[in-house]
């Protein structure tokens, strides 16, 4: 799965949501390009990603997430 943001905000809110779901860089998910604030920002995940926060991640306006 992969959701990719157009906005540097979009991208601090998955990767708050992502936090807060106790999933951790590497492990759960890759963040390209990394260290960069410049659009778009692609989280792809390395797992399954908890239906829970799946459905938060949708309502971020600038976010897609493709399967």
């Amino acid at each position: 799965m992969r959701i990719t943001c157009t906005t540097p905000q979009a991208a601090a809110q998955v990767l708050a949501i992502l936090y807060a779901a106790q999933l951790q860089p590497v492990r759960d998910f890759e963040i390209h390009p990394v260290l960069s604030t410049t659009p778009p920002i692609t989280f792809t995940m390395l797992g399954s990603l908890p239906a829970e926060q799946a459905a938060k991640i949708r309502t971020v306006a600038d976010t897609e997430i493709v399967k």
